[in-house]
């Protein structure tokens, strides 16, 4: 479990609380203030268990209702997902609007973890509906984020209209970047390229520490392929060049950059893009892929023997460095389930804080908040990623024909294509009649271009 959260939080509860106040505290307020220090102490059992000791004299409604709801969150960050299901489905009652509320809220969590496990299963399928409806009647504006993943759930179920409502819902605060980005991949993917062009202009205008830099770099390389969809080619290009730094990010952008240059027919342009990419792409797929296209950009060159050097070396290394790679280093948008009860619980514990219950909370810094649930993260085996729902893979650009993006596809899928990456590097040194050339992305009409045993023989 990810208690990163909870930071400095018990210190600020051990001197709020002097000994002499317990005394004046009721049986639920102390069951409070020990189940939030648990749970600060990443004990979220123990959470659960006081409360389950120290609350059971009943006290005012709201308090008692409060204390349900923090048992419930306890339980959920003890993983008792059951136990903790039928309390926050019995808050729905609740005379508290904001215990009502983060019942809700803690519904949708659960309906899209669910949802994401068994998507097929009628039952589950009703109770996000429910789930759906719930959160509808008892929402409030400050939790865009809810409302995303009200949309990915209403989306999971086939409910259309609402899933793109509670987007724009969440089109705000801190659900701006997520949304915008969903909202941009929709845009794209049904050929509207100005309102793709809008949602990514959003993200590229985000903070430089939103997902560590990857929501402005995104935006970016969003409206280069939102200039591609609308036919402004030379615009792609100049926005790709914008994407800035050493990241694997900006690598890929200076891939797809020299591979539209290339299919421009600028040879020099690719030439340039593709020097010294290989180390900056961190991907052995990827790095195959520029390779693939170097070996290319030397034969429209004329540079023979350094296109068939490079031939033979991809043949002889491709398909042990793409076999040794493991898993893709595909990006993920994310939503971690784990941390947005946590993300709730806190928001639990500052409410109590506000209701004199809690006499100090840390700085919100150094608790778990909305920028803690969605993120970027790369593709890792799924026992290692088991509390996160992944909400959009995050390709820079779509597999380009005849090239190794194609092959590491389908090696992830059918743990096979490292054979063929190396016999289109072997066709690719025997350079066959360019109108028939395995790797060519456009026809160049170089009918009349040497073989590389012919120039050789030349020599």
């Amino acid at each position: 479990m990810r208690w990163r959260f909870w930071g400095a939080f018990v210190a600020g509860l051990a001197v709020a609380a002097p000994v002499w106040a317990a005394h004046e505290l009721d049986r639920l307020d102390l069951a409070l203030r020990r189940a939030a220090l648990e749970l600060t102490a990443g004990r979220p059992g123990d959470a659960a268990g006081a409360m389950a000791r120290l609350a059971a004299e009943p006290g005012t409604a709201s308090r008692a209702d409060l204390a349900t709801l923090l048992r419930a969150e306890s339980e959920l960050l003890n993983g008792d997902v059951e136990v903790a299901r039928g309390r926050l489905e019995a808050l729905a009652a609740s005379r508290d609007r904001f215990v009502r509320t983060q019942a809700a809220a803690h519904r949708i969590g659960l309906a899209l973890a669910a949802l994401d496990a068994a998507p097929d299963v009628d039952a589950l399928r009703v109770q996000a509906r429910l789930a759906l409806g719930v959160w509808d009647r008892e929402r409030q504006d400050d939790a865009p984020l809810v409302d995303l993943a009200a949309a990915c759930v209403a989306r999971m179920v086939g409910e259309g209209a609402p899933a793109a409502a509670w987007l724009e819902r969440a089109r705000r605060g801190a659900g701006t970047p997520a949304a915008a980005l969903l909202r941009g991949e929709e845009a794209l993917a049904r050929g509207d390229a100005d309102a793709a062009r809008r949602e990514f202009e959003t993200l590229e205008r985000q903070a430089p520490e939103v997902w560590t830099g990857w929501a402005q770099a995104w935006g970016t390389i969003g409206l280069a392929r939102a200039r591609m969809a609308a036919g402004d080619r030379p615009g792609a290009r100049a926005r790709l060049a914008q994407v800035s730094g050493t990241s694997p990010l900006g690598a890929e952008a200076r891939l797809y950059a020299a591979q539209l240059a290339y299919a421009d027919h600028d040879v020099e342009t690719a030439a340039g893009l593709l020097t010294g990419l290989n180390v900056a792409l961190g991907d052995a797929a990827l790095a195959t892929e520029a390779d693939l296209l170097r070996l290319q950009v030397a034969l429209d060159r004329g540079a023979f023997a350094a296109a068939e050097s490079l031939g033979l070396d991809i043949e002889q290394r491709a398909p042990e460095r793409l076999a040794a790679a493991g898993h893709s280093a595909e990006r993920l948008l994310e939503l971690d389930v784990q941390a947005w009860h946590a993300a709730r619980a806190t928001a639990t514990l500052k409410h109590l804080a506000s209701e004199d219950v809690l006499r100090g909370v840390a700085s919100p810094t150094e608790l778990a908040g909305d920028a803690d649930v969605v993120r970027v993260a790369t593709a890792a085996p799924d026992s290692a990623r088991r509390d996160c729902i992944v909400l959009l893979p995050l390709v820079v650009h779509e597999v380009e024909p005849a090239t190794a993006r194609a092959w590491r596809d389908a090696t992830r899928r059918a743990g096979a294509g490292a054979g063929r990456v190396a016999e289109l590097a072997r066709a690719a040194a025997r350079a066959p009649p360019p109108k028939t050339h395995p790797l060519a992305l456009q026809d160049r009409r170089r009918a009349a271009q040497p073989t590389p045993q012919a120039a050789r023989a030349a020599h």
